[in-house]
Parts: structure tokens; sequence; C-alpha cells
């Protein structure tokens, strides 16, 4: 299967918002702008809303005291496919991150960049999202902490599209810093 391009990734998607290139530039503009959103990046995780520690504890185990902005800023210098979201009015309302290897989608990170929304992971895009990625690749993984408390739309993803997950047990049963490896394939 043929590794699409930033542009036709952006022309296919189906996503709300609008996804464009993260730049670190274009986050600091934003931040500018936004002292709700420059507090949000800012702040050492260990003192944000529970959903954002579990994220930074899962990416970057022991670090509590780095921030988004570190995460984000990670992403893009380790060439990780890093996008922005953003709203009909150009707020930055989110960020994802993946990789792409041998036709597989890995590692998908993503999560709201506006704590004004009660949804931290924006997870109303999130079936669209990993729909348009099986419809470029033959396989799509992510990871979450069994604390996750969007393991719940994971579980509900990889039911309706015959995915998996390991360990298969109830999330619920799991220590909370279990990390579950979910991955949908492409049958086609």
């Amino acid at each position: 299967m043929k590794t699409l391009t930033f542009a036709e990734i952006l022309q296919k998607s189906h996503l709300k918002e609008q996804l464009i290139s993260a730049s670190l530039n274009e986050l600091n503009i934003a931040m500018k702008n936004d002292p709700v959103l420059e507090k949000l990046v800012t702040t050492p995780a260990k003192d944000l809303p529970i959903e954002y520690q579990n994220l930074v504890e899962e990416v970057a185990p022991n670090m509590m005291h780095k921030t988004l902005y570190y995460l984000i800023q990670r992403s893009i210098e380790d060439g990780l496919i890093s996008l922005f979201s953003k709203s009909t009015d150009g707020t930055i309302e989110g960020f994802v991150s993946y990789l792409v290897e041998n036709d597989e989608v890995t590692g998908i990170k993503m999560f709201s960049l506006n704590p004004r929304h009660k949804d931290f992971t924006f997870q109303e895009d999130l079936e669209n999202f990993i729909k348009d990625l099986l419809s470029k690749y033959r396989k799509v993984s992510w990871t979450a902490l069994a604390k996750n408390t969007a393991n719940r739309t994971y579980i509900s993803l990889i039911k309706k599209y015959n995915g998996e997950c390991d360990p298969p047990e109830s999330y619920k049963k799991l220590s909370p810093t279990t990390k579950i490896r979910y991955w949908i394939e492409n049958k086609q």
C-alpha cells in the first residue's frame, strides 16, 4: 500500500476540524493569543487534570514534571507525523501524532488542547480518524494505560472493527499502570 502524503491525508480527512501540520511556531503564536492554552501546555503534567497526567505517564514515564509543550516538541523533533486540529475559527483544538512503519500506523497519541471542552481526547473524531487511517494503511495500533478514561471508547472501537487488545482482560481488572495495546487491521 502506498504511503500517502500529508496533503492527501488532509484532503481525504473526514474529521470535523481541519488538520494542519504541527509546528512550534504556530503553537507559540496561539499561546500568545490564548492564555488558557498557554497555561495548559506549559503546566507540569503533575498539576494537570488526570486525563493529561495519564497521557504523559504513558508516553514519558517518570516525567510528570514535563509539559504538553514538551510532548508536542518531542513528537515533532522525533519525526512523528504531528498534526494540530483547528476549529473553523482557527483555534488550535487538539494534537495528534503517530508513526508510520511498514504500512502500519503505530503509537497514536491524541489529546485536546482546549480545556474548555469536556472531552480531553476529542473522542467524537477518533473513530473517523481511525477509519481514515485504515483506508490508507494495513494496521492501526495505539496504547493506553488501564486507568485511561478513554479505554471504554477504545474497546467499543475494536469491537466495532473486529480489532484486538493485549492484554485481553477487562481494563477495569488490570493494574492502573498496565499498558494496553489496541489494534485494528484493514481486512480488505
